[in-house]
């Protein structure tokens, strides 16, 4: 115990150094924040911008950019403040750094995670109308092909849209495929998220595109055990005879005892 409060004091000394360099005042949350990380060797590259940014402390960005501080300083892996507000949900502080000029398309150095990507990732749509309107790219890519529409797809609570209409009222692609052919209606579909199925295809998703593997939305639906998802694709045209490697979706059905969905997919012509 006297070994860890030293340490810490330690790195509070060290960090308030670093602190009054880009800032007039010592950010005290800041300090605490950089010395439980570096104790635990997490959010490397933070400085007190990044901190800030994700807590959605204005006050302390506005220090930090009037005495100089980066707008876009990045992390140890490239990810950027406004990134960190966006996911965070930090409506004001992505509006501040916005208008501090902060790049609303700057990527991580591993080519991922715009600021629209993680705010549509982790379901703060007002972030993304403010994003869209700042003119982020709607279908920016990650490394794995995936846009921002496809991960709010993949991650949406089952009873939300408002982001993906955003999205798609922007201009955003409905069928824009990753890296492995899933499009954000099979994404959704895994998911379990009826509602968005239904929408995507009210936007004229493709109901049958089938992934690299052959799967389609509703097969995806059916391995999942997600009911009202099968419902909704089978109401909408989807083929439930669609096989993935000569499987049929109502014999993967009963492989995995899903009887409801199986009744379903009868009542619906299939068969095998």
């Amino acid at each position: 115990m006297k070994w860890t409060v030293a340490v810490v004091l330690a790195v509070l000394i060290a960090g308030s150094a670093a602190a009054l360099a880009v800032k007039p005042d010592v950010d005290a949350i800041c300090l605490l924040q950089t010395a439980h990380d570096r104790l635990r060797h997490q959010h490397s590259g933070w400085n007190c911008l990044h901190y800030a940014a994700s807590r959605g402390d204005t006050a302390t960005i506005n220090a930090m950019l009037r005495a100089g501080a980066d707008v876009d300083t990045p992390t140890g892996n490239g990810t950027t403040p406004l990134t960190l507000a966006a996911a965070h949900g930090q409506l004001i502080a992505v509006k501040d750094l916005l208008a501090h000029g902060a790049a609303v398309n700057g990527m991580n150095q591993n080519g991922a995670d715009t600021p629209l990507y993680r705010a549509a990732a982790n379901g703060h749509p007002a972030v993304v109308r403010a994003l869209i309107a700042a003119g982020a790219d709607i279908d920016a890519r990650n490394r794995q092909g995936r846009t921002p529409l496809w991960i709010n797809a993949a991650r949406s609570p089952r009873d939300d849209t408002q982001i993906a209409h955003s999205l798609i009222n922007a201009g955003a692609a409905v069928d824009s495929a990753d890296t492995v052919g899933d499009t954000p209606l099979i994404a959704a579909a895994s998911a379990g998220n009826a509602d968005l199925v239904g929408y995507l295809i009210a936007e004229h998703a493709e109901t049958d595109h089938r992934d690299h593997q052959g799967q389609t939305a509703l097969f995806a639906a059916v391995v999942n055990g997600h009911a009202d998802v099968v419902r909704q694709l089978l109401a909408r045209g989807a083929n439930p005879q669609a096989r993935v490697d000569g499987v049929s979706p109502l014999e993967a059905a009963r492989r995995r005892g899903e009887d409801d969905i199986a009744r379903l997919l009868r009542a619906n012509g299939a068969s095998g």
